[in-house]
């Protein structure tokens, strides 16, 4: 078995174990090992679907996996955080840069 990159439909990327002899392609077939998946957690919360995406890859890149040993997944409470500010940057950025009145009240409605 080998492990390869897949990203679905919606652009999460995932971590699959395929047989030696199948092709990339057959990926999606393939057993997920990670990351851990915050499909539950998003809908249960009603986050917006485009941070939970984020979340799902930046925890992708941390190697955060389903596969991982707990004890271990709990030393790395840190990649976790840093998954979650990172993926919230985006958002904060976007609120910083909201338009501003002249005093630097943002008004709801301004342009």
């Amino acid at each position: 078995m080998r492990e390869v990159e897949w990203t679905d439909d919606e652009g999460r990327i995932w971590a699959k174990l395929i047989p030696d002899t199948e092709r990339d392609q057959n990926a999606d077939r393939g057993i997920s090992i990670g990351p851990i998946d915050v499909t539950p957690l998003a809908v249960e919360n009603e986050w917006p679907r485009a941070f939970a995406i984020r979340l799902h890859n930046e925890l992708y890149h941390r190697r955060v996996f389903n596969s991982v040993d707990p004890r271990e997944l709990r030393a790395r409470a840190r990649d976790v955080v840093a998954a979650i500010q990172r993926a919230a940057k985006v958002d904060a950025l976007k609120i910083i840069n909201l338009p501003t009145s002249d005093d630097g009240v943002t008004i709801l409605g301004d342009e």
